[in-house]
């Protein structure tokens, strides 16, 4: 796989004025976590962009190189990305730089795969409870996302997190008995039932 490189520089303004700046002038503040120090930084708004658009995700390695610094092979991970809420327009990113030879913390999205037979042959609705997996791994062990295969599932079915077929290089943090997708019956309306009718008294024993 292809080296994906981002530069960047140490930010020296500091406060909402500076990076209000930085935006002017087509860069990105953001931060850098995870080393000695956190060091405030910006980064080329169209580098990070053409970036983004090559499928950068929460979850991908890159290489990020400071201007100025002797330091090589800084790897990081793209921690959060603010955008701004009216105009979409990227607004500050959180890198956090990992060790290739140290655990970390991820949270791997879950995708479903398949369509259940209780879905499709019977009246059976899905339901997706867990959305995403938190694991611990070596950095290079990263998966993209974590496949699940929906199609055997029947009606009162489930999948737990114990149930992930995962591998040996991945330990799960997420409780193993919690739900991962499950199948449920369609909640059927009560059809009322006809009263039986009141008889009425006879003659003789309302004297």
């Amino acid at each position: 796989m292809e080296t994906i490189i981002l530069t960047g520089r140490i930010r020296e303004g500091r406060g909402k004025g500076a990076c209000r700046q930085l935006r002017r002038n087509s860069s990105l503040p953001g931060v850098l976590y995870g080393g000695e120090k956190n060091l405030p930084i910006s980064i080329d708004l169209r580098a990070f962009q053409n970036l983004l658009s090559s499928g950068l995700g929460e979850n991908t390695i890159f290489q990020f190189n400071l201007e100025g610094e002797d330091k090589k092979e800084r790897h990081v991970l793209m921690r959060e990305l603010q955008v701004n809420p009216v105009t979409r327009a990227l607004f500050h990113v959180d890198l956090y730089e990992v060790f290739m030879d140290k655990e970390i913390d991820v949270a791997v999205p879950i995708v479903l795969v398949g369509e259940p037979v209780g879905v499709v042959q019977g009246e059976g609705m899905l339901h997706h409870a867990l959305k995403e997996l938190s694991l611990e791994c070596l950095p290079a062990s990263i998966p993209e996302y974590i496949e699940v295969d929906v199609s055997g599932l029947h009606i009162g079915d489930a999948i737990h997190v114990t149930d992930l077929k995962l591998d040996k290089s991945l330990k799960v943090l997420t409780d193993p008995e919690e739900v991962v997708v499950s199948i449920t019956g369609l909640a059927r309306e009560a059809v009322p039932t006809a009263e039986a009718p009141v008889e009425e008294p006879s003659s003789s024993e309302e004297q």
